[in-house]
């Protein structure tokens, strides 16, 4: 007895000295651990972490900080804690958020939002994803660092600026402590603007967002094995390079850099890929103890490589699952509407043209306030008349064709496009459940001396082509869905949205004939999974994207691809695990 509370005691102690400590949850913990209870004992912990909080014990993990049962998440066959866990920062920490993309901004401001560090230092590269301004007014603890821009432009990328905060912070506060937040495809920021500015890389907090598809698309097909085995030596030897202090001393861009442009894409090429910095984030995940990395389906990240699953285990232990959602759903209802009023700068920006010297909304509904926005889309998508659509769109556009862009995105979309609006519109005939197709093949037979049209695809029928229905029945030797109504999913008609990619507006032809079809644009910059989360019986659909790994089954209606196959990884798995099972495939 006196060991095993002996044992609890250092466990306890070492887990204060982690920092964090979990502030709310969306998941509270259903059971209760009696401490003092004899029969207690700690049967493991995580290995490569020895002040890890959790400790598993008859079948359960265990948060030594609170006495709760963890939620756990099972991962390669193995239970491993999954606890919305937010860290508590004080007037010492500095927390640093440089971050690019969608998803990771979402990520990223969201987790400020929630812990409203009173240091929090903010960059996004896509301008108005979320209102600097708004935000800036009502959450005063929030800098936005050099470079970023208040309206829908790109971000500059102001890496020599972003180091000289840190390194005045160091100069005025020898207790500095630093966490930073990154997409897990700019590995390379830790050095450039940390480390290089003379904070050890052991001292520092680094917190790897998932880039989207991006992530797992990079775990699966840029991690071959030649690669993954030098990356550890690779960064370590190129750490010390830059904690060298006479390097700390030269404003250089780092070494394997071409020469800084203005923005972070045109920042961040490396010269080779074997080696490139933007792959490490796995393997930093599984060999550092100060890093941690969050994304939506760890489990799906696959790669056969020997080097790489021999430190699969140690990598997931560093790994958090959680949906965005989570962050958004966990913040108090006041704050919730202020956040929700800041992700609404998309709809209202205006884009300044330095050509000109003139300013333009980039949206059709010209809306001028916040305020404004959500009435807007609560009309179009919370309390429709109609069945609301919105179709997303994707970034089609080849910058080195001579072909205009608009021309470009007409050939890639209007097809997919057309299908969806008769896929919506078209009426279909009622089916009844014994009425018989002749062959797999048929695509017209009679019931009751009416003719039904049918069109199967993969073994399947679809009635009229409306989406696939929840009950299959044999019909000779082939399965048929059939849908028991009249109508097809648009029902009282259908009205349809085009939600273009943040980083590419309809241009042109492609925009006239948006406008031809009724099918109405909304503003590029707002983060579609804001519209996942706030209008869940809207029919969303349209190509492979970032986007459907925060969507609900019910949400996805369609897919602008041959087949699930088709989809981008890990889109691909989740279709194959049933994760979509109402999604119509659209053939160009």
């Amino acid at each position: 007895m006196k060991k095993n509370m002996l044992c609890l005691l250092i466990f306890l102690i070492l887990a204060s000295c982690k920092g964090g400590v979990p502030i709310s949850s969306s998941e509270p913990p259903s059971e209760h651990m009696d401490i003092t209870s004899e029969d207690f004992v700690i049967e493991g912990v995580y290995e490569n972490d020895a002040s890890s909080p959790y400790v598993y014990f008859q079948n359960k993990y265990y948060d030594m900080r609170t006495n709760e049962v963890v939620p756990t998440t099972l991962i390669d066959n193995k239970a491993v804690p999954s606890y919305l866990e937010l860290p508590s920062y004080d007037e010492n920490d500095y927390v640093f958020y440089v971050l690019t993309a969608s998803l990771p901004v979402l990520y990223g401001s969201l987790i400020a939002f929630n812990t409203n560090a009173p240091n929090t230092y903010f960059w996004f590269e896509r301008g108005n994803t979320f209102s600097v301004q708004y935000t800036m007014e009502n959450f005063p603890n929030f800098t936005f660092l050099e470079g970023q821009t208040l309206d829908n432009r790109v971000s500059g990328y102001k890496y020599l600026a972003m180091r000289q905060t840190v390194r005045n912070i160091i100069r005025t506060n020898p207790n500095a402590k630093f966490h930073l937040y990154i997409n897990d495809t700019t590995v390379s920021l830790i050095l450039d603007i940390m480390v290089q500015a003379g904070v050890n890389f052991s001292d520092l907090n680094v917190i790897f967002l998932s880039d989207g598809t991006f992530t797992y698309g990079c775990y699966k097909d840029n991690l071959p094995e030649e690669v993954y085995s030098a990356q550890k030596s690779y960064f370590e030897a190129v750490l010390a390079e830059y904690e060298n202090i006479e390097n700390r001393a030269i404003d250089d861009f780092y070494i394997n850099f071409v020469q800084p442009g203005t923005t972070l894409n045109e920042n961040y090429k490396l010269e080779g890929t074997a080696r490139g910095l933007d792959r490490l984030s796995f393997m930093l995940d599984a060999n550092y103890p100060n890093v941690k990395h969050i994304m939506q389906f760890p489990e799906l990240l696959t790669n056969e490589g020997e080097a790489v699953t021999s430190d699969r285990e140690a990598m997931l232990q560093a790994i958090n699952k959680r949906q965005p959602s989570e962050y958004f759903y966990n913040l108090e209802e006041t704050v919730r509407n202020q956040v929700h009023l800041a992700f609404m700068a998309g709809a209202v920006a205006y884009t300044y043209n330095p050509d000109t010297g003139e300013h333009y909304f980039d949206n059709a509904a010209n809306l001028e306030t916040l305020e404004d926005a959500i009435a807007y889309f609560d009309e179009k998508l919370l309390t429709p008349t109609k069945q609301p659509v919105v179709i997303t769109g994707t970034r089609d556009v080849d910058t080195s064709s001579t072909v205009p862009y608009g021309e470009q995105q007409l050939e890639f979309n209007e097809s997919y496009m057309l299908q969806t609006i008769e896929y919506y519109n078209v009426k279909s005939k009622f089916v009844h459940e014994n009425a018989i197709f002749d062959s797999k093949t048929s695509t017209i037979t009679l019931y009751e001396g009416e003719e039904v049209v049918a069109i199967l695809e993969a073994g399947y029928g679809s009635i009229d082509g409306v989406r696939p229905v929840e009950k299959a029945i044999e019909s000779t030797n082939y399965k048929l869905k059939y849908r028991e109504r009249e109508l097809s999913p648009g029902e009282n008609g259908a009205v349809f949205y085009f939600k273009p990619h943040p980083s590419c507006m309809p241009f042109s032809v492609f925009n006239d004939f948006l406008l031809e079809k009724g099918i109405e644009v909304l503003p590029r910059r707002t983060p579609a999974e804001i519209f996942l989360w706030l209008y869940p019986d809207v029919d969303y659909g349209g190509f492979t994207s970032s986007l459907y790994m925060s969507a609900s089954a019910d949400q996805t209606r369609f897919y602008y691809a041959d087949d699930m196959s088709a989809l981008a990884n890990p889109t691909n798995i989740l279709a194959e695990l049933g994760y979509y099972p109402n999604a119509h495939y659209f053939q160009k």
